[in-house]
């Protein structure tokens, strides 16, 4: 599909080695813990603070707020959209949790409020240490290979759920943690399991590998080396994500690969157009049946009580949003048991009000500027081609907060916020490698080459 080309890399321009470890390093250990670990195994005594990766995220927190604390020099890459906007974020989430604590709330809901705030904030430590941490080029790009890798893994997990119908996380037994009760079991639709890997469930699932599809098949097209082998997660999260048999997943795809695609060349376009369609055709035949039961999750979405719940589900939120149209009733203090929404952005809207969703769509828009401003700025069509899959994926991402509350399920979450300080990072990187120039490139320099 294209012609790839052998990147030219540019000196550390990041902190993280400065700071004394390799960002790039830490945040694989960070996708083990993400994926490796079934999401439900916690510590008990933090409760929903106790997911290992939530834990690694706080500590995430502190070592960006201590080399910010003790350094001596400016960060490279001046100023920095995702940093102001994740700042901005920051900031709006104390507000909202300090509004909250000066009314009455019932002590669940405090507590639930304490928890998602610190969730919040390591998260967003996250984002920061990938924005401002990725020393060069080539460790950013070696990070997202690395998301390709961990999305082919839980993606042949999933798999091996599909067509053995069982759990297999269910088994995993590890000292200090909670066993791993999926609170869905082993899903169905139709006559199919529905499988979710490591996930919570097959929405979070299927949501993260939207966010990862477009990252993998950028690195297949610009692999330099083992190109064969590089496609290899392209395929394996393709499928997975149609047997995931969730709308989530299959509409968040379609919407990514919409992103990515009107960067790529005639031919590229072409080929994979016809491509599409044969390895559909494919997945049915190796799976009979399958078709149909996705064609159905679209045509039969009137009748499904999942989709009538969540548009019953807007009546609701308002009557709570207009009593708090500001700053909301407290972030996360809208219980399941009052209503489940399977809506990030209601959610918000109730927890944060108008101010706090508004701050969140400021950070969306931050990290699909970065991506876009990078892909013009990078020299070289690889990584211009690289930070276009981050705008797909931020896009992606975000469609996915519509479906589901992403941020109460720690995979989703990271994932999301591991997007966008990638975004970030690539805007840094852009600016400050020996590839980037002042005058951007067009959209056709950037496409790659058939």
């Amino acid at each position: 599909m294209s012609t790839p080309v052998e990147p030219r890399r540019a000196a550390a321009s990041g902190w993280g080695s400065r700071a004394g470890l390799d960002v790039t390093a830490v945040f694989t250990g960070y996708l083990f813990f993400l994926f490796a670990i079934p999401a439900t195994m916690i510590v008990a005594q933090l409760g929903t603070l106790g997911a290992p990766a939530t834990i690694l995220s706080l500590l995430g927190l502190v070592w960006y707020l201590w080399y910010h604390l003790h350094r001596a020099e400016p960060v490279l890459g001046g100023a920095s959209p995702v940093r102001r906007g994740g700042l901005l974020f920051a900031i709006v989430m104390l507000i909202v949790y300090g509004h909250a604590m000066t009314t009455f709330i019932p002590g669940a809901e405090v507590t639930n409020a304490d928890s998602a705030l610190l969730r919040i904030l390591g998260m967003l430590g996250i984002m920061l240490v990938l924005n401002d941490g990725i020393n060069s080029v080539e460790r950013w790009r070696t990070m997202l290979q690395r998301l390709s890798i961990a999305g082919a893994v839980i993606a042949v997990l999933a798999i091996l759920q599909f067509f053995t119908g069982q759990l297999w996380v269910d088994r995993i037994s590890i000292p200090g943690l909670t066993p791993p009760v999926m609170p869905d079991g082993v899903g169905t639709r139709g006559q199919f399991t529905r499988p979710s890997a490591t996930a919570t469930n097959a929405i979070e699932f299927g949501a993260v590998l939207s966010m990862f599809l477009p990252i993998a098949f950028t690195n297949a097209q610009t692999a330099v080396r083992h190109k064969l082998w590089n496609w290899v997660p392209v395929g394996l999260m393709g499928f997975a994500a149609l047997v995931s048999l969730s709308r989530t997943a299959i509409i968040c795809v379609a919407i990514g690969m919409a992103i990515l695609v009107p960067a790529w060349s005639r031919r590229a376009k072409i080929q994979t157009l016809l491509a599409t369609p044969v390895a559909v055709a494919l997945a049915g035949v190796a799976v009979p049946g399958l078709l149909g039961t996705l064609r159905g999750l679209f045509l039969g979405a009137g009748e499904d009580s999942s989709v009538s719940s969540r548009t019953e589900s807007y009546g609701v939120a308002w009557s709570y949003i207009e009593r708090h149209p500001f700053l909301g009733r407290g972030f996360s203090t809208f219980l399941p048991q009052y209503w489940i929404l399977d809506n990030a952005y209601l959610q918000v809207l109730i927890g944060c009000g108008f101010i706090g969703l508004g701050a969140l769509f400021v950070l969306i828009f931050c990290a699909g500027r970065s991506a876009r401003l990078a892909q013009l700025r990078f020299r070289n069509p690889a990584d211009a081609l690289m930070a276009r899959s981050l705008l797909a994926a931020v896009v992606a991402g975000s469609v996915s907060l519509f479906f589901f509350d992403a941020f109460g399920f720690p995979q989703s979450a990271g994932c999301l916020m591991m997007i966008f300080g990638l975004a970030g990072a690539s805007l840094r990187l852009a600016r400050t490698s020996g590839d980037a120039t002042a005058a951007p490139i067009t959209e056709e320099q950037a496409a790659p080459r058939a």
